[in-house]
């Protein structure tokens, strides 16, 4: 079974649509299964995140742990594609030249918008049972 020791763990607004959504995205583009996933309002955020001088619950951003190091905002994504095959890495070299404070600041402006965008669930949503495994939560 996978373990976050082995892989980079990618922490996501479980009950967020959109986030939901791009899950998934990275999903179907991650066929190695590369990255595991953990919601942000799970056990593992709690234990994991704090310990890195972050509270789950006040959050507002994906969050990666990478080899050790937490990624967040548009850092966060950019190191997602960076790890996915194929075309995906031309993504992390073009995003990697736009100034991080303005990369921030557009993803700053989906994550406060998201719920009234793309809409909110009670609870995560499960996964596919071929992707099971690859959620830690």
């Amino acid at each position: 079974m996978n373990t976050a020791q082995n892989h980079p763990v990618v922490f996501y607004d479980g009950v967020c649509v959109f986030c939901n959504s791009a899950v998934q995205w990275v999903l179907q583009r991650d066929p190695g299964g590369t990255f595991l996933f953990a919601p942000l309002q799970g056990k593992l955020a709690g234990e994991i995140l704090p310990a890195h001088g972050h509270d789950p619950s006040a959050l507002d951003t994906v969050v990666l742990l990478k080899e050790g190091k937490l990624y967040t905002r548009s850092d966060a994504l950019l190191q997602v594609m960076k790890e996915l095959n194929g075309r995906w890495k031309v993504l992390f070299w073009l995003g990697s030249a736009i100034p991080a404070p303005f990369r921030d600041w557009l993803y700053h402006c989906l994550a406060k918008n998201r719920y009234r965008w793309f809409g909110r669930k009670e609870k995560c949503l499960l996964p596919r049972p071929e992707w099971k495994a690859r959620f830690l939560d």
